[in-house]
């Protein structure tokens, strides 16, 4: 079980071992939003739920089914030092995601001021599931200062490359932004667009950016395996 006292690692290891049993749960849901989608007029349909798993973890799951592809994805939560719900995204393998509760603070103060903290988490993970993120500077051999695009919003933390693990530390929203700020979220944006596409898709996207605008071109090709 996820506890305050491991370090980040630890965290994601912990997870992990929830990954397979995760998928499975989402089995009959998915075949219900098969059958909703194929008798509803919308493009793509969410279906979030809350899960523990048998090692004692608290997950909310989001499937989000489309006619193009379909897509778990997934956040553990818990309880930090202070008793505040910090968060982790990770897959079986690769990259993985910390969010720290100021996160959910500042997200709150902005967009749902009223909601207990596991609502808060709900609408945070349900507005912004999808994100990507870029370096903007070195602080170590190992330590990269980050942006994370969000749907909502930009995100600001530390990417350590010995565990592949972006520390989120805080969040900002489109209101607040510098213009710099703007530039990263507009490149960080073409990155999240891709994550819904299928690959066809993404090839006719990198071509029509390639006679159109090339430097957008090359930062997808760059890019499109780096999207959260």
């Amino acid at each position: 079980m996820i506890v305050h006292t491991m370090s980040h690692a630890q965290m994601v290891l912990d997870a992990r071992k929830d990954i397979q049993a995760m998928r499975n749960t989402c089995i009959e849901p998915l075949r219900k939003l098969r059958r909703e989608l194929f008798a509803s007029e919308d493009d793509t349909l969410l279906h979030l739920f809350d899960w523990k798993s048998p090692n004692k973890n608290n997950w909310l799951v989001l499937i989000r089914h489309s006619k193009k592809r379909t897509m778990i994805l997934s956040l553990a939560w818990f309880p930090d030092k202070e008793g505040k719900l910090a968060a982790l995204w990770a897959t079986g393998a690769g990259m993985a995601f910390y969010i720290d509760p100021h996160v959910f603070e500042r997200f709150d103060e902005r967009f749902v001021p009223d909601e207990i903290p596991i609502e808060r988490l709900q609408s945070f993970f349900l507005e912004n599931h999808l994100f990507s993120f870029e370096p903007t500077g070195q602080k170590s051999e190992q330590l990269y200062e980050v942006s994370i695009g969000a749907n909502q919003g930009l995100g600001l933390g530390v990417w350590d490359r010995s565990t592949d693990i972006v520390h989120w530390r805080t969040f900002v929203h489109h209101g607040q932004r510098f213009e710099n700020q703007e530039i990263a979220m507009e490149r960080m944006d073409q990155d999240r667009v891709l994550v819904d596409m299928s690959h066809g898709q993404r090839q006719h996207r990198i071509a029509f950016a390639e006679k159109n605008d090339p430097e957008v071109a090359e930062f997808l090709k760059e890019r499109k395996g780096r999207a959260a």
